[in-house]
């Protein structure tokens, strides 16, 4: 009986690990959860596999929808992000390179209309 439950718990934690381990179809792998206090996920983040230095983050409503999406590297924001409202609908996009805003940035009233289009420093030199 002692052999049975430790072949079991051998393969629960088997299973775990192959669960969490598991690569997305963006050939993201997932390497982070963070829960709030009630256990609700917040927060995941994702290394991917073309740029092992560079990861996803993906920030979630308490709902579960998906609040914002960006990339950082060396834990500076680098790559696009958007931002989206509690409907789903996107409130913000635009491209980050080292912290800094670079080029063309979306900004949407909640009915998806555009709202207002702004530009920022092209060479991502810190003008905002």
């Amino acid at each position: 009986m002692t052999t049975a439950l430790k072949c079991t718990g051998t393969l629960l934690l088997f299973i775990i690990a192959v669960h969490c381990n598991n690569q997305r179809p963006d050939n993201a792998t997932l390497k982070q959860i963070m829960r709030d206090e009630d256990g609700i996920v917040y927060k995941r983040v994702f290394t991917l596999s073309m740029d092992p230095n560079r990861e996803r983050v993906e920030i979630y409503f308490k709902s579960g929808g998906l609040k914002e999406r960006y990339f950082r590297k060396a834990g500076r924001l680098d790559g696009p992000r958007q931002l989206f409202y509690l409907s789903g609908m996107l409130s913000e996009s635009g491209n980050w390179r080292n912290d800094c805003r670079i080029g063309e940035f979306r900004y949407y009233r909640e009915d998806g209309q555009l709202d207002c289009v702004q530009y920022y420093g092209l060479l991502g030199d810190g003008s905002r």
